[in-house]
């Protein structure tokens, strides 16, 4: 192989090198559109709730979703809620206080269903929120002494579907 096909190679090379990086980074940094970030809060919130991770009975969707809130910039976001209870005799450990009841639908959530940063809560009162960068996704999971449990969500203020 001649110098001159060996550099041509070799640049050849690094341009495509430099190509796929490239591309790779924006697929990455892409970000969601509101349709896409709200079906992600509501596949989290219902594996929470249910299918045996959250085991809350009584379900109930409060706020559907599916309507665009404005926000700035021509941006928009969605919401998505339901309650339920946590009272089941047969699953439900009635010794756990409504703290202790939301710190494990938190636990649950970060380590069984996706992962979420604790945004807020105050010590000692049952009620959590947190943030997916990744998803755009933001939920609170609120429990009162009854047991009742909350969980509201909304995503982060993004471009129209």
């Amino acid at each position: 192989m001649s110098r001159n096909s060996e550099r041509r190679a070799k640049s050849a090379f690094a341009f495509l090198f430099a190509l796929t990086a490239s591309s790779c980074q924006q697929a990455a940094s892409r970000e969601p559109t509101v349709t896409e970030a709200e079906q992600k809060l509501k596949y989290h919130i219902d594996n929470l709730a249910g299918m045996g991770v959250g085991n809350i009975r009584h379900l109930k969707v409060t706020d559907p979703g599916n309507r665009d809130i404005k926000c700035t910039k021509g941006r928009v976001k969605r919401t998505y809620g339901i309650t339920g209870d946590k009272n089941d005799p047969k699953k439900d450990d009635p010794s756990l206080t409504a703290v202790d009841l939301t710190n494990s639908l938190y636990g649950r959530l970060i380590t069984q269903v996706a992962k979420y940063k604790l945004t807020h809560f105050e010590g000692g009162k049952p009620e959590k929120t947190m943030h997916n960068p990744e998803t755009r996704t933001n939920i609170t999971i609120i429990v009162t002494t009854e047991r009742k449990v909350t969980i509201q969500g909304y995503t982060d203020c993004l471009r129209p579907a």
